[in-house]
């Protein structure tokens, strides 16, 4: 088995995707799912974790989608276009739906899931997220 998959696997990541298009070769990484966020969220409640250990914020993937949501209310199109993301299944499997199964965001229009008007916006949670109590506060 390639290192790549094994690597993959080992993290906890989807599989990974080889697409034949024509006579060209793609290989699909997905870089973030449910195993990620969890572990995101668990790095950032552990009060032991040293802050060298960690990434920064802006490296955080999850921290960048949620804190596009903090001023705002957003819709799926402009929250990919502020990641700079083109492929809506990737978007929502790896940063719609597992932000909205572990209550970080919430529908605008819950009663709706796919109205062309839903939009998202940030819960307490996702707050939280964004700003952990121990973090800057005491500096």
């Amino acid at each position: 088995m390639p290192r790549i998959f094994r690597e993959a696997r080992e993290l906890g990541l989807p599989e990974l995707e080889i697409l034949e298009i024509g006579t060209q070769v793609r290989v699909v990484v997905y870089l973030a799912d449910q195993v990620s966020l969890e572990r995101a969220a668990a790095q950032r409640e552990s009060p032991t974790q040293s802050p060298t250990q960690t990434t920064t914020d802006q490296d955080d993937p999850m921290y960048v989608f949620l804190k596009a949501l903090e001023d705002k209310d957003m819709s799926t199109s402009e929250l990919m276009e502020h990641m700079g993301l083109k492929h809506r299944a990737s978007f929502r499997e790896n940063y719609l739906h597992p932000a909205l199964e572990q209550g970080y965001i919430q529908r605008t229009i819950p009663d709706k899931p796919s109205s062309r008007k839903q939009k998202y916006r940030l819960t307490l949670k996702g707050h939280q997220f964004l700003r952990p109590e121990s973090k800057n506060e005491e500096s």
